[in-house]
């Protein structure tokens, strides 16, 4: 939780004024570890 609400913060402060059409991964590894039991599918 803790680096959700800094990274909250600072997308909210003035450093990230210029930060623009990114997008942040602040899950933490845990959407892995919900998807721990999907096969893997080969990409055609």
């Amino acid at each position: 939780m803790a680096d959700i609400a800094n990274t909250a913060v600072f997308l909210a402060s003035d450093l990230a004024g210029s930060i623009t059409g990114v997008t942040i991964d602040i899950t933490c590894g845990t959407t892995n570890a919900l998807n721990y039991k999907m096969p893997n599918i080969p990409l055609k």
